[in-house]
Protein backbone atom coordinates (compact mmCIF):
# COMPACT_ATOMS: atom_id res chain seq x y z
CA UNK A 1 0.00 0.00 0.00
CA UNK A 2 1.38 3.41 -1.12
CA UNK A 3 0.71 6.63 0.35
CA UNK A 4 2.06 9.36 -2.07
CA UNK A 5 4.74 11.41 -0.10
CA UNK A 6 8.07 11.30 2.27
CA UNK A 7 8.57 13.74 4.81
CA UNK A 8 11.86 15.23 4.49
CA UNK A 9 12.20 18.35 6.09
CA UNK A 10 9.86 20.75 7.47
CA UNK A 11 9.30 22.61 3.72
CA UNK A 12 10.22 19.59 1.40
CA UNK A 13 7.86 16.83 0.09
CA UNK A 14 9.35 13.88 -1.64
CA UNK A 15 8.18 11.06 -3.99
CA UNK A 16 9.95 8.03 -2.77
CA UNK A 17 8.02 5.61 -3.30
CA UNK A 18 7.23 6.34 -7.25
CA UNK A 19 10.84 7.39 -7.00
CA UNK A 20 11.72 3.71 -6.27
CA UNK A 21 9.29 2.16 -8.22
CA UNK A 22 10.17 4.14 -11.65
CA UNK A 23 13.68 2.91 -10.66
CA UNK A 24 12.53 -0.11 -10.38
CA UNK A 25 11.41 -0.33 -13.78
CA UNK A 26 14.19 1.64 -15.54
CA UNK A 27 16.72 -0.67 -13.78
CA UNK A 28 14.55 -3.86 -14.78
CA UNK A 29 14.29 -2.72 -18.81
CA UNK A 30 18.11 -2.19 -18.91
CA UNK A 31 19.05 -5.45 -17.22
CA UNK A 32 16.83 -6.97 -19.21
CA UNK A 33 18.00 -6.26 -22.69
CA UNK A 34 21.17 -7.28 -22.30
CA UNK A 35 20.52 -10.52 -20.51
CA UNK A 36 18.21 -11.38 -23.33
CA UNK A 37 20.58 -10.20 -26.04
CA UNK A 38 23.62 -12.71 -23.67
CA UNK A 39 20.74 -15.08 -24.27
CA UNK A 40 20.69 -14.79 -27.80
CA UNK A 41 17.31 -13.31 -27.92
CA UNK A 42 16.54 -10.15 -29.46
CA UNK A 43 16.77 -7.83 -26.57
CA UNK A 44 14.05 -5.38 -28.33
CA UNK A 45 11.57 -7.87 -26.45
CA UNK A 46 12.12 -6.79 -23.07
CA UNK A 47 11.52 -3.09 -24.42
CA UNK A 48 7.98 -4.80 -26.01
CA UNK A 49 7.65 -6.44 -22.73
CA UNK A 50 7.98 -3.27 -20.54
CA UNK A 51 5.92 -0.89 -23.08
CA UNK A 52 3.07 -3.60 -22.59
CA UNK A 53 3.65 -4.47 -19.18
CA UNK A 54 3.63 -1.21 -17.05
CA UNK A 55 0.70 0.27 -17.55
CA UNK A 56 -1.20 -2.44 -17.13
CA UNK A 57 0.67 -3.75 -13.64
CA UNK A 58 -0.04 -0.14 -12.37
CA UNK A 59 -3.65 -0.33 -13.15
CA UNK A 60 -3.53 -3.74 -11.72
CA UNK A 61 -2.00 -2.85 -8.33
CA UNK A 62 -4.67 0.10 -8.44
CA UNK A 63 -7.33 -1.97 -9.21
CA UNK A 64 -6.85 -5.09 -6.99
CA UNK A 65 -6.23 -2.77 -3.88
CA UNK A 66 -9.68 -0.70 -4.50
CA UNK A 67 -11.78 -4.01 -4.83
CA UNK A 68 -10.30 -5.26 -1.84
CA UNK A 69 -10.47 -2.56 0.18
CA UNK A 70 -14.18 -1.48 -0.64
CA UNK A 71 -15.51 -4.39 1.05
CA UNK A 72 -14.06 -2.52 4.38
CA UNK A 73 -15.21 0.88 3.15
CA UNK A 74 -18.81 0.23 1.58
CA UNK A 75 -19.28 3.05 -0.70
CA UNK A 76 -15.80 4.91 -0.18
CA UNK A 77 -14.33 4.52 -3.74
CA UNK A 78 -15.56 6.43 -6.56
CA UNK A 79 -13.49 7.08 -9.92
CA UNK A 80 -12.30 10.30 -9.50
CA UNK A 81 -10.80 8.52 -6.31
CA UNK A 82 -9.77 5.61 -8.25
CA UNK A 83 -7.62 7.61 -10.01
CA UNK A 84 -5.92 9.67 -6.80
CA UNK A 85 -8.33 12.80 -7.26
CA UNK A 86 -9.52 13.90 -4.00
CA UNK A 87 -12.15 17.08 -3.49
CA UNK A 88 -10.88 17.34 -7.02
CA UNK A 89 -7.53 17.74 -6.50
CA UNK A 90 -5.25 14.67 -7.57
CA UNK A 91 -3.24 13.43 -4.09
CA UNK A 92 -1.37 10.55 -5.86
CA UNK A 93 -2.45 6.99 -5.79
CA UNK A 94 -2.41 5.98 -1.82
CA UNK A 95 -3.44 2.25 -1.85
CA UNK A 96 -1.59 0.13 -4.90
CA UNK A 97 -1.31 -3.93 -4.04
CA UNK A 98 1.63 -5.85 -5.97
CA UNK A 99 -0.32 -9.06 -6.48
CA UNK A 100 -3.10 -6.72 -9.06
CA UNK A 101 0.26 -5.62 -10.33
CA UNK A 102 1.29 -9.46 -10.86
CA UNK A 103 -1.68 -10.11 -12.62
CA UNK A 104 -1.52 -7.14 -14.67
CA UNK A 105 2.28 -7.51 -15.83
CA UNK A 106 1.13 -11.60 -16.59
CA UNK A 107 -1.26 -10.04 -19.04
CA UNK A 108 1.01 -7.34 -20.78
CA UNK A 109 3.20 -10.84 -21.35
CA UNK A 110 0.37 -12.33 -23.02
CA UNK A 111 -0.67 -9.32 -25.23
CA UNK A 112 2.76 -8.89 -26.05
CA UNK A 113 2.83 -12.31 -27.17
CA UNK A 114 0.00 -12.16 -29.44
CA UNK A 115 1.61 -9.43 -30.79
CA UNK A 116 4.90 -11.33 -31.32
CA UNK A 117 3.01 -14.21 -32.82
CA UNK A 118 1.03 -12.02 -35.06
CA UNK A 119 4.18 -10.45 -36.25
CA UNK A 120 5.55 -13.86 -37.00
CA UNK A 121 8.21 -13.75 -34.00
CA UNK A 122 9.00 -16.61 -32.09
CA UNK A 123 8.84 -15.52 -28.81
CA UNK A 124 5.62 -16.07 -26.64
CA UNK A 125 3.98 -15.49 -23.42
CA UNK A 126 6.87 -18.19 -21.59
CA UNK A 127 9.49 -16.25 -22.86
CA UNK A 128 8.60 -12.89 -21.79
CA UNK A 129 7.01 -14.80 -18.65
CA UNK A 130 10.70 -16.06 -18.02
CA UNK A 131 12.99 -13.09 -18.99
CA UNK A 132 10.62 -10.69 -16.68
CA UNK A 133 10.50 -13.04 -13.70
CA UNK A 134 14.30 -11.85 -11.95
CA UNK A 135 13.45 -8.47 -12.57
CA UNK A 136 9.96 -8.33 -11.02
CA UNK A 137 11.31 -9.86 -7.66
CA UNK A 138 14.21 -7.15 -7.77
CA UNK A 139 11.82 -4.41 -8.64
CA UNK A 140 9.94 -5.59 -5.23
CA UNK A 141 12.85 -5.84 -3.36
CA UNK A 142 13.89 -1.96 -4.46
CA UNK A 143 9.80 -0.76 -4.24
CA UNK A 144 9.88 -2.40 -0.23
CA UNK A 145 11.81 0.28 0.43
CA UNK A 146 9.04 3.16 -0.23
CA UNK A 147 7.08 1.20 2.77
CA UNK A 148 10.21 2.47 4.92
CA UNK A 149 10.14 5.77 3.94
CA UNK A 150 6.50 6.49 4.29
CA UNK A 151 7.01 4.56 7.94
CA UNK A 152 4.60 1.52 6.62
CA UNK A 153 4.72 -2.07 6.63
CA UNK A 154 5.46 -3.31 9.69
CA UNK A 155 5.01 -5.88 12.35
CA UNK A 156 4.52 -6.14 16.54
CA UNK A 157 6.51 -4.07 18.78
CA UNK A 158 9.43 -5.13 19.98
CA UNK A 159 11.48 -4.21 22.78
CA UNK A 160 14.66 -6.81 22.83
CA UNK A 161 16.62 -9.13 20.50
CA UNK A 162 17.07 -7.17 16.54
CA UNK A 163 14.95 -4.12 18.24
CA UNK A 164 17.26 -2.14 15.67
CA UNK A 165 17.48 -0.21 12.32
CA UNK A 166 17.37 -1.88 9.77
CA UNK A 167 15.86 -5.36 11.44
CA UNK A 168 13.41 -2.65 13.08
CA UNK A 169 12.00 0.45 12.42
CA UNK A 170 10.93 3.52 14.79
CA UNK A 171 6.71 4.44 14.68
CA UNK A 172 5.44 7.33 16.17
CA UNK A 173 8.52 6.45 19.18
CA UNK A 174 7.93 2.48 19.44
CA UNK A 175 9.96 -0.19 17.51
CA UNK A 176 8.37 -2.58 14.79
CA UNK A 177 9.35 -5.27 13.52
CA UNK A 178 10.50 -4.20 10.07
CA UNK A 179 8.71 -6.58 7.28
CA UNK A 180 9.86 -4.55 4.37
CA UNK A 181 13.63 -5.28 5.13
CA UNK A 182 12.66 -8.74 5.15
CA UNK A 183 10.56 -9.38 2.14
CA UNK A 184 12.83 -7.07 0.56
CA UNK A 185 16.04 -9.72 1.64
CA UNK A 186 14.37 -12.39 0.43
CA UNK A 187 13.19 -10.98 -3.01
CA UNK A 188 16.34 -10.21 -3.74
CA UNK A 189 18.04 -13.69 -2.86
CA UNK A 190 14.92 -14.47 -5.10
CA UNK A 191 16.09 -12.79 -7.62
CA UNK A 192 19.80 -13.88 -7.63
CA UNK A 193 18.29 -17.66 -7.57
CA UNK A 194 15.94 -16.85 -10.78
CA UNK A 195 18.63 -15.32 -12.39
CA UNK A 196 21.01 -17.99 -12.05
CA UNK A 197 17.99 -20.47 -13.41
CA UNK A 198 17.82 -18.29 -16.86
CA UNK A 199 21.58 -17.94 -17.16
CA UNK A 200 23.08 -20.08 -15.17
CA UNK A 201 24.85 -23.33 -17.24
CA UNK A 202 22.20 -25.49 -15.47
CA UNK A 203 19.06 -24.92 -17.36
CA UNK A 204 15.57 -25.90 -17.04
CA UNK A 205 12.52 -25.90 -19.51
CA UNK A 206 10.45 -22.76 -21.13
CA UNK A 207 8.28 -21.38 -18.38
CA UNK A 208 10.02 -22.77 -15.51
CA UNK A 209 11.61 -19.46 -14.23
CA UNK A 210 8.44 -17.58 -13.82
CA UNK A 211 6.33 -20.84 -12.30
CA UNK A 212 9.80 -20.51 -10.00
CA UNK A 213 8.72 -16.92 -9.56
CA UNK A 214 5.55 -17.75 -8.28
CA UNK A 215 6.48 -20.37 -6.21
CA UNK A 216 8.92 -18.13 -4.16
CA UNK A 217 7.01 -14.80 -3.73
CA UNK A 218 3.95 -17.00 -2.86
CA UNK A 219 5.77 -18.48 0.15
CA UNK A 220 7.61 -15.31 1.06
CA UNK A 221 4.26 -13.16 1.08
CA UNK A 222 2.49 -16.00 3.15
CA UNK A 223 4.99 -15.68 5.58
CA UNK A 224 5.07 -11.98 5.48
CA UNK A 225 0.90 -11.41 5.69
CA UNK A 226 0.74 -13.07 8.99
CA UNK A 227 3.35 -11.25 10.95
CA UNK A 228 1.73 -7.76 8.94
CA UNK A 229 -0.17 -5.25 11.74
CA UNK A 230 -3.82 -5.35 10.59
CA UNK A 231 -4.08 -1.99 9.19
CA UNK A 232 -1.46 -3.19 6.39
CA UNK A 233 -3.20 -6.24 5.54
CA UNK A 234 -6.19 -7.22 2.57
CA UNK A 235 -7.50 -9.87 4.23
CA UNK A 236 -8.25 -13.39 3.63
CA UNK A 237 -8.28 -13.26 -0.01
CA UNK A 238 -4.66 -12.18 0.27
CA UNK A 239 -3.67 -15.21 1.75
CA UNK A 240 -5.59 -17.35 -1.29
CA UNK A 241 -3.89 -15.62 -3.72
CA UNK A 242 -0.69 -16.50 -2.02
CA UNK A 243 -2.14 -20.36 -1.76
CA UNK A 244 -2.91 -19.63 -5.37
CA UNK A 245 0.41 -18.66 -6.57
CA UNK A 246 2.03 -21.76 -3.94
CA UNK A 247 -0.12 -24.21 -5.98
CA UNK A 248 0.44 -22.90 -9.63
CA UNK A 249 4.14 -22.95 -8.94
CA UNK A 250 4.59 -26.01 -7.39
CA UNK A 251 2.64 -28.05 -9.87
CA UNK A 252 4.26 -26.29 -12.65
CA UNK A 253 7.40 -28.65 -11.55
CA UNK A 254 4.97 -31.57 -10.52
CA UNK A 255 3.87 -31.37 -13.93
CA UNK A 256 7.09 -31.45 -15.58
CA UNK A 257 8.12 -34.85 -13.74
CA UNK A 258 4.89 -36.52 -14.71
CA UNK A 259 5.32 -35.40 -18.56
CA UNK A 260 9.04 -36.52 -18.35
CA UNK A 261 8.02 -39.59 -16.53
CA UNK A 262 5.43 -40.12 -18.92
CA UNK A 263 7.61 -39.99 -22.22
CA UNK A 264 10.45 -41.66 -20.64
CA UNK A 265 12.93 -38.12 -20.89
CA UNK A 266 15.35 -36.61 -19.32
CA UNK A 267 13.48 -34.44 -16.67
CA UNK A 268 13.72 -30.33 -17.95
CA UNK A 269 15.02 -29.31 -14.97
CA UNK A 270 18.63 -28.07 -14.34
CA UNK A 271 20.40 -29.71 -17.21
CA UNK A 272 23.72 -29.71 -18.79
CA UNK A 273 23.93 -28.68 -22.65
CA UNK A 274 25.44 -32.73 -22.84
CA UNK A 275 21.96 -34.17 -21.53
CA UNK A 276 19.51 -31.08 -23.49
CA UNK A 277 18.48 -33.60 -26.44
CA UNK A 278 17.56 -36.23 -23.96
CA UNK A 279 14.98 -34.03 -22.18
CA UNK A 280 13.25 -34.19 -26.16
CA UNK A 281 13.07 -30.54 -26.49
CA UNK A 282 14.75 -27.66 -28.86
CA UNK A 283 18.30 -26.58 -27.27
CA UNK A 284 16.85 -22.90 -28.40
CA UNK A 285 14.61 -23.30 -25.55
CA UNK A 286 17.41 -23.17 -23.16
CA UNK A 287 19.42 -20.38 -25.04
CA UNK A 288 23.25 -19.65 -24.88
CA UNK A 289 25.43 -20.80 -22.20
CA UNK A 290 28.03 -18.65 -20.37
CA UNK A 291 30.55 -19.29 -22.05
CA UNK A 292 28.50 -17.16 -25.23
CA UNK A 293 27.36 -14.22 -23.52
CA UNK A 294 30.18 -12.07 -24.60
CA UNK A 295 29.94 -12.75 -28.13
CA UNK A 296 25.73 -12.90 -27.91
CA UNK A 297 26.47 -9.24 -26.32
CA UNK A 298 28.31 -7.90 -28.68
CA UNK A 299 26.85 -9.20 -31.84
CA UNK A 300 25.17 -6.99 -34.23
CA UNK A 301 21.13 -7.42 -34.14
CA UNK A 302 19.25 -8.08 -37.57
CA UNK A 303 16.15 -6.46 -38.22
CA UNK A 304 14.43 -9.80 -38.61
CA UNK A 305 15.95 -11.76 -35.53
CA UNK A 306 13.93 -13.54 -33.50
CA UNK A 307 11.22 -13.99 -36.37
CA UNK A 308 10.65 -18.16 -37.05
CA UNK A 309 12.82 -19.69 -39.32
CA UNK A 310 15.33 -16.81 -39.05
CA UNK A 311 18.58 -16.83 -37.41
CA UNK A 312 20.82 -14.77 -35.44
CA UNK A 313 23.74 -12.62 -36.46
CA UNK A 314 25.88 -15.87 -35.77
CA UNK A 315 24.06 -18.06 -37.85
CA UNK A 316 22.42 -20.10 -35.50
CA UNK A 317 19.52 -21.89 -36.44
CA UNK A 318 17.57 -24.66 -34.68
CA UNK A 319 16.84 -28.39 -35.59
CA UNK A 320 13.54 -29.73 -35.37
CA UNK A 321 12.92 -31.98 -32.38
CA UNK A 322 11.77 -34.89 -35.45
CA UNK A 323 15.34 -34.63 -35.89
CA UNK A 324 16.66 -35.45 -32.20
CA UNK A 325 18.39 -38.19 -31.58
CA UNK A 326 17.80 -40.66 -28.81
CA UNK A 327 21.36 -42.15 -29.57
CA UNK A 328 23.98 -41.18 -27.13
CA UNK A 329 26.36 -42.22 -29.35
CA UNK A 330 24.98 -39.76 -31.86
CA UNK A 331 25.75 -36.39 -30.41
CA UNK A 332 25.96 -35.00 -33.75
CA UNK A 333 22.02 -34.38 -33.83
CA UNK A 334 22.33 -31.94 -30.84
CA UNK A 335 20.11 -29.12 -31.72
CA UNK A 336 21.99 -26.35 -31.79
CA UNK A 337 24.11 -26.41 -35.12
CA UNK A 338 26.42 -23.35 -36.25
CA UNK A 339 26.30 -22.00 -40.10
CA UNK A 340 30.09 -20.97 -40.03
CA UNK A 341 32.99 -23.44 -39.49
CA UNK A 342 33.05 -25.71 -36.82
CA UNK A 343 35.17 -24.28 -33.49
CA UNK A 344 38.25 -26.31 -33.05
CA UNK A 345 37.94 -29.33 -31.23
CA UNK A 346 39.41 -28.47 -27.74
CA UNK A 347 37.00 -25.51 -27.60
CA UNK A 348 33.65 -27.83 -28.81
CA UNK A 349 34.60 -29.73 -25.64
CA UNK A 350 34.60 -27.11 -23.79
CA UNK A 351 31.16 -25.88 -23.88
CA UNK A 352 29.73 -29.39 -23.10
CA UNK A 353 31.74 -29.25 -19.06
CA UNK A 354 29.62 -28.47 -16.69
Amino acid sequence: MIKNTLWVTEVMMFPWYGFLIALAIVLGVALGYFIAKMRGKNPDIAIDFIIWATPLAILGCRTYYVILDSFARPGYWDIAKFFGFFDGKFEGLEGLAIHGGIIGAILGAIFCGLMFKKQGKKDGFFDLADLGAPFMLLGQAIGRWGNYANQEVYGRAITDGLNFFPFAVDINGTMHVALFFYESIFNLIGAGVLAWMYLGKRRSAKGTVFFGYLLWYGLVRIIMEGMRVEEYTLGTFQYVMCAIMIAVGLGWFVYQFIQAKRNNRKLPLFVTRADWRLTGREAEEFGALPSEFKANLFRKIDPNEGKKGAKNSKGIRVIPEAELSDDPDNPDKISVQSLKPKKPEEEFKDDFDD
